[in-house]
C-alpha cells in the first residue's frame, strides 16, 4: 500500500503544481512554462528505462529558481518487482528571505528508483555579489528520511543497509573565481539516527583550487576530510579511492548494477572519483569488497594533487575558440596521498570484527582528461570529464606486488570537483 501512494505521488504533485503556478502566472502577467523531454537510460535490472523528464519554471529563474520544478518518471521495459520509478524537486522562493542577489527557497524532494527511495525537505539561502554566477555563498539545510527498499540493483549489496534513516544536513558552500584562480570549499554534516538505535554524525569538508599559469601550465590541489562518530550505517563511510557508496546514489553512471559493465567495476577499472580519491588503491578496494572484506574507514584526510602541462592536442583545441567552448584536452602529472582510519571491517559469515588502524597510503604517475561541456535540459552548463590515470607509483602496494609498476584507472568526474 505505501508503495502505490509513493508512485502516485509524483503525479499528484505535479498537476497540482502546474495548475497553481498557471494560475499565479496569469494573475501576474508572467508566463510559467512546463516543459517535457523524452529520456532513456539502461541497467541490468529494468533493461531499458523509458520515460520522461518535466522542468518547470517561472521567467526570469535566478540560480535558486522561482517556483523551479525538476521531475523524472520511468517505466522499466523488463518489468520487474518495482517497474516505475520517479524523482521530483520542487523550490518555491520565501519572499520575505530574498534580497536583490540573495534569494532564499524552500524545497520539496522525493525519489523511488534503482532500489532506493528519499524524502526530504529543503531550506536553501545563496548570496552572489554582482552578476557573476560562478562567485556565490550558499547554505542549505535539510531533513530526509531514506532506505534502501531492495539490493537487486546493487553490485555491492553489503555496503547497505535495509533500515529508514532520518538525517538532517547543514552544507555550507563558498565558490570563488578571479582571474587565473578559482577556489571551491564545502563543509557539510550530517546528523542521522535510524529506528534500531544507529545514531551517528558527520563531518566533510572539501577545499580545492585550480590555477591557471599560462601557456598551457596548471595546478590544481584539493584537501578532502570527513570525521564521523557514532554508529554510522556502513554507506557513509569512506573509501582511499572513491566515493562512499550513498554518494554513488546521485550518479546515474554509477546508481545501479549494469548501467556500466559490473565486471568493469569488479576488476577495479572504473572510478567513480570523489572521497579521499587515492585512484592508486582502486584495485585494493575492489578486491577487499569483492571478498568481503571492505576496506571502510570512518576519518580520513587526503590531498590530491595534479600539475598540469601542454600538449598538441590541448594546444589545438585551444587555438580553436569554437572547440574550446565545449572540449578540453590536459595532461598531467598527479600525486595523492591520504590516512585513513579503519574502525570495523564485515566477515564472510555475516559477523562483525571491529579492529581500529591508522594506514598512510600515497600514489603518484601520469594522467589524461576529456571534458565536454553541454547545455542539460534547463539551460544550465554541465561537464562530463573521461579520465585515464596511470598510477605508476604506489606506497603501500598489495602483497607480492612492486612499489613501481604499470596500471591504468578509467575515471568518471574531475578528481577535483567544482560546483
Amino acid at each position: 500500500m505505501i508503495k502505490k501512494y509513493l508512485l502516485i505521488t509524483p503525479l499528484v504533485l505535479l498537476l497540482l503544481f502546474t495548475l497553481t503556478w498557471q494560475a499565479k502566472a496569469q494573475q501576474t502577467n508572467t508566463p510559467y512554462h512546463i516543459r517535457f523531454f523524452p529520456d532513456i537510460w539502461y541497467n541490468s535490472v529494468d533493461a531499458a528505462r523509458i520515460g520522461m523528464d518535466v522542468r518547470g519554471g517561472q521567467a526570469g529563474n535566478t540560480a535558486l529558481g522561482y517556483h523551479r520544478l525538476s521531475m523524472g518518471v520511468w517505466l522499466a521495459t523488463r518489468f520487474p518487482k518495482d517497474p516505475v520509478s520517479y524523482y521530483l524537486r520542487f523550490r518555491e522562493p520565501i519572499e520575505s528571505w530574498s534580497d536583490y542577489n540573495a534569494g532564499a527557497s524552500v524545497g520539496i524532494l522525493s525519489e523511488y528508483r534503482t532500489g532506493f527511495t528519499r524524502h526530504g525537505l529543503e531550506l536553501s539561502k545563496r548570496w552572489q555579489p554582482g552578476f557573476e554566477e560562478g562567485t556565490y555563498d550558499l547554505l542549505q539545510l535539510g531533513f530526509y528520511a531514506e532506505k534502501l527498499y531492495t539490493t537487486r540493483y546493487e553490485l555491492f549489496p553489503q555496503l547497505w543497509n535495509n533500515e529508514w534513516h532520518y538525517l538532517g544536513k547543514i552544507h555550507f558552500s563558498v565558490q570563488r573565481k578571479s582571474g587565473p584562480l578559482s577556489s571551491y570549499l564545502s563543509v557539510k554534516t550530517w546528523i542521522g539516527f535510524g529506528i534500531n538505535t544507529i545514531n551517528f554524525t558527520q563531518a566533510v569538508l572539501q577545499f580545492s583550487q585550480m590555477w591557471k599559469l599560462g601557456a598551457g601550465f596548471g595546478l590544481h590541489y584539493r584537501l578532502f576530510g570527513g570525521v564521523s562518530s557514532g554508529n554510522i550505517p556502513v554507506q557513509y563511510k569512506f573509501f582511499y579511492s572513491m566515493a562512499s557508496p550513498h554518494d554513488w546514489k546521485t550518479n546515474p553512471f554509477m546508481r545501479s548494477r549494469g548501467t556500466i559493465p559490473p565486471v568493469w567495476m569488479r576488476e577495479g577499472w572504473i572510478q567513480y572519483a570523489g572521497g579521499p580519491g587515492l585512484r592508486g588503491y582502486l584495485y585494493q578496494d575492489m578486491y577487499d569488497l569483492k571478498n568481503n572484506k571492505p576496506n571502510l574507514m570512518q576519518n580520513v584526510a587526503s590531498v590530491n594533487t595534479e600539475i598540469i602541462y601542454p600538449n598538441p592536442i590541448s594546444s589545438l583545441i585551444s587555438s580553436n575558440s569554437m572547440v574550446s567552448n565545449f572540449l578540453s584536452f590536459r595532461s598531467y602529472l598527479f600525486a595523492d596521498a591520504g590516512e585513513g582510519r579503519t574502525e570495523q571491517k564485515l566477515l564472510p559469515a555475516g559477523g562483525i570484527q571491529t579492529s581500529t588502524q591508522n594506514e598512510f597510503r600515497a600514489d603518484a604517475g601520469p594522467g589524461l582528461a576529456l571534458s565536454i561541456t553541454f547545455p542539460d535540459n534547463e539551460g544550465q552548463t554541465k561537464t562530463i570529464t573521461f579520465r585515464y590515470d596511470v598510477p605508476l607509483w604506489l606506497s603501500s602496494p598489495m602483497p607480492g606486488t612492486p612499489s613501481f609498476k604499470y596500471r591504468s584507472v578509467f575515471g568518471l568526474n574531475a578528481i577535483i570537483p567544482f560546483k
